[in-house]
């Protein structure tokens, strides 16, 4: 089973009690009928956890630059093409 990080979001330092964590747009080799996800990554242990499963790259990259822009986060990083994706806010 393997997942490949497509992009990854950094989030703003948390509040006290909760977790560090990424917003991350993974491809999920093993699943044919919705490979792509976006999940939120604990950046302690890499557990991921509160995903949203999409059957292609480009709702799953809209569905990401949602979370995004929810969660305020503040850096980017792609790693199909090596530099930062475009988003509009």
């Amino acid at each position: 089973m393997s997942r490949n990080i497509i992009a990854r979001a950094a989030l703003p330092a948390p509040r006290v009690g909760e977790v560090k964590a990424d917003i991350v747009l993974v491809h999920l080799d093993h699943n044919s009928v919705t490979p792509y996800v976006t999940w939120q990554m604990n950046l302690d242990d890499e557990s991921c956890y509160w995903g949203h499963y999409h059957k292609t790259l480009s709702e799953a990259a809209a569905e990401f630059q949602g979370r995004c822009a929810e969660k305020k986060a503040i850096q980017y990083s792609c790693y199909v093409s090596g530099k930062r994706p475009e988003f509009t806010r």
